[in-house]
């Protein structure tokens, strides 16, 4: 396990029992409110739509194992592992992750399939 200093919320890196990577992101305290639920709810409605997605799972209660000393997670987050409200992402080995992407000046502006990502305003 590893914290993740990236964004604002509070995350770690994990790996399972299988080796498969994951990134697990926690209810945060903050004034923005959490974003756990609604991230699970919009990739599931972007997969319902036929676009790819990466896995995202809510996982209500569970222990991880092997927890050290952490900044920004150890609210969320007990000294023996426990917490509450969190999203899983899993991280494949094989899917690169580019640096910062831009959704007007891309490989896919102009194409119907982006469009249908986009909602514009009246």
């Amino acid at each position: 396990m590893k914290e993740d200093t990236s964004g604002s919320k509070p995350k770690v890196q994990l790996t399972d029992a299988n080796g498969v990577s994951w990134t697990a992101k926690f209810a945060s305290r903050s004034s923005t409110g959490t974003e756990v639920h609604a991230e699970i709810a919009a990739s599931r409605l972007i997969w319902a739509f036929g676009y790819f997605v990466e896995e995202h799972y809510f996982v209500a209660e569970e222990k991880i194992a092997g927890v050290q000393l952490r900044r920004r997670t150890s609210y969320a987050v007990a000294p023996d592992g426990t917490f509450t409200a969190a999203r899983f992402e899993r991280r494949p080995s094989e899917i690169v992750r580019g640096g910062h992407w831009d959704l007007h000046d891309n490989p896919f502006a102009g194409s119907r399939e982006l469009s249908g990502l986009k909602l514009y305003p009246r």
